[in-house]
């Protein structure tokens, strides 16, 4: 790794570590509408393999109107009577068009729409004796996107011109203004209540006992090499419940030029001794182990910590999410809410490049990009310096040779883009305020 690259990223940890956490609390429900129009304006006129699909018994359009919710951050994990829905293709969605915007106005306040919606709202539409049979998506021009017989925000609202004489009126339903939402607030404390059944969170690596009401592991082989992906199954307990997981670390890549922070993976399942009362913590996903080692070499002690151990009070600064330290933690509601926690609360997280831009959506603030697996490696002069920082004051080059794998697209309008990409402009290093606390991103592989 360049100089460069080290000095940048051991001052941002560096500057981060001069914030104390204050005692803001809650947990404001957010919903990403232009995120959710994007996804449904992808698939409108496909099926994600991702996601079970219910052509066939023509009742795809809740379950489809269901993922663009999720992809705009709405989760249906802790729904009463509702089915999990995620990205990892083991779960469905939400097949009732009714009972969808039931769980709608019941946990997550939408509501009726006075006027005509905004993009992200739901379009639910009515049968001759009111009942709802069908639902979709609004986009910025009042047009609607749905399945089962596709539309592609080509038609406007009417329900004669999409459908005959079949359904014969519409409602729209909207997700209320930050105000209203501050009412159907849920806090990381009310989330580790969730009595959600294990049964649903069960997936095709573990294997369910009725019994004992426990998932165990049943995961797959380990392949070998430095970047080759690792699968390990670990059972832990969150909100009083046991959760079997499979966990499989990223793959695809290793670091750019060949060039590594430490010696790859830790050997002979020998871990290097970590200061346990260390302010800085670094999640235990990803490659943990080469940014602790990244640390010590410069007499930064840290500490290593579990998903399982986060707490939006923990007595940790600053909380570095290592490359690849999101891999499968993007559909965890308990780690979503966690950050959102934390950083209101006035801690700093530090998060570099993942495989897949879709795992910095777990970050708040509505983030996301292209990972490593999806964009074309940079090193040499590739990134340049966009906004002066003092952490930038290090730098000898307008032009630093940074190991960048990927770049952001979406980010909060208040984001202060430091570095962006040579090769096309995009930003590659931002941080922004949230809450009490910061986020801090960076493309790099480190």
């Amino acid at each position: 790794m360049k100089k460069d690259n080290i000095k940048l990223i051991l001052s941002f940890i560096i500057a981060s570590l001069f914030f104390l956490a204050s005692n803001t609390f809650g947990t404001e429900l957010r919903y990403n509408r232009q995120l959710s129009r994007n996804y449904a304006a992808q698939w409108c006129n496909s099926f994600n393999p991702a996601y079970i699909n219910y052509a066939s018994a023509n009742t795809d359009c809740a379950n489809f109107a269901s993922q663009a919710l999720i992809e705009g951050g709405l989760s249906f994990g802790c729904v009463k009577n509702s089915d999990i829905i995620g990205k990892d293709g083991k779960t469905k969605g939400e097949t009732g068009a009714a009972s969808l915007i039931t769980k709608l106005q019941e946990s997550f306040c939408f509501m009726k729409a006075l006027g005509n919606g905004k993009q992200g709202d739901i379009v639910a539409y009515k049968d001759a004796k009111g009942n709802i049979r069908h639902v979709g998506i609004l986009d910025e021009n009042g047009h609607v996107a749905a399945h089962t017989n596709p539309h592609c925000f080509s038609e406007n609202l009417s329900p004669e011109r999409l459908f005959g004489s079949t359904l014969k009126s519409y409602e729209i339903w909207t997700f209320p203004d930050e105000d209203k939402s501050k009412k159907c607030e849920r806090t990381w404390d009310t989330l580790k209540t969730c009595k959600a059944s294990l049964k649903d969170k069960s997936t095709a690596c573990e294997i369910y006992d009725p019994i004992s009401g426990l998932t165990k592991p049943k995961c797959p082989p380990s392949s070998g090499g430095r970047c080759a992906a690792t699968v390990s199954g670990e059972v832990v307990s969150l909100g009083g419940m046991e959760w079997c997981m499979c966990k499989t670390s990223p793959s695809g890549d290793c670091p750019d030029d060949t060039l590594t922070v430490g010696t790859g993976a830790v050997s002979d399942g020998i871990m290097p001794s970590t200061n346990s009362s260390s302010n800085v913590a670094i999640l235990e996903n990803g490659y943990p182990y080469d940014m602790y080692k990244l640390l010590a070499s410069f007499g930064q002690d840290a500490r290593i910590i579990k998903a399982s151990e986060l707490s939006p009070d923990m007595d940790v600064a600053l909380l570095i999410i290592p490359t690849g330290g999101l891999n499968g933690m993007d559909n965890s509601e308990f780690f979503k809410l966690f950050l959102d926690e934390y950083v209101k609360k006035g801690g700093k997280v530090l998060v570099l490049t993942q495989q897949y831009g879709y795992e910095f959506l777990a970050l708040p603030g509505g983030v996301a990009g292209y990972g490593w697996a999806e964009d074309q490696s940079c090193q040499t002069n590739s990134s340049y310096i966009y906004t002066w920082h003092n952490d930038l004051a290090g730098q000898t080059s307008s032009t630093p040779s940074l190991n960048i794998d990927g770049y952001f697209t979406n980010y909060p309008e208040n984001a202060s883009v430091l570095l962006r990409r040579t090769a096309n402009g995009q930003p590659a290093f931002l941080t922004y305020p949230y809450g009490n606390g910061y986020v801090i991103a960076s493309a790099s592989f480190t």
